[in-house]
């Protein structure tokens, strides 16, 4: 999303799956953020991607918070939806604003996401 103006790093998680989302981001002996969004009403899993509202974030329950820059892992999970839980290890810029906010669609292999080293 681009630099801070006060030079911390921050990430916006978005929730836009109809399921409760836990997400977690730890950085070794450093911060670590544990918290959980509400479903996103208006949300669904969509059949395709070209089913997904372009304006999907703004009514996505979502939240801020201030994150450590350097190497941090993140696993994030939902409650119901047999939807399985995602892990990873992200590189992260001091001084950068960075966003994510998963969508679902019924489409297969459409998952990009760095795994576990």
């Amino acid at each position: 999303m681009g630099p801070t103006e006060d030079s911390s790093t921050s990430l916006e998680v978005a929730n836009s799956i109809p399921y409760p989302m836990r997400f977690r981001i730890s950085a070794k002996g450093k911060i670590d953020k544990n918290i959980t969004l509400e479903a996103c009403a208006k949300c669904k899993i969509y059949k395709e991607p070209s089913e997904i509202p372009e304006n999907i974030r703004s009514f996505s329950p979502k939240q801020s918070i201030t994150i450590s820059p350097g190497r941090n892992f993140v696993i994030w999970s939902y409650d119901g939806g047999n939807i399985s839980t995602t892990q990873a290890y992200w590189d992260l810029k001091q001084g950068h604003k960075y966003s994510i906010g998963p969508v679902m669609d019924r489409t297969q292999g459409r998952s990009n996401w760095d795994s576990v080293k």
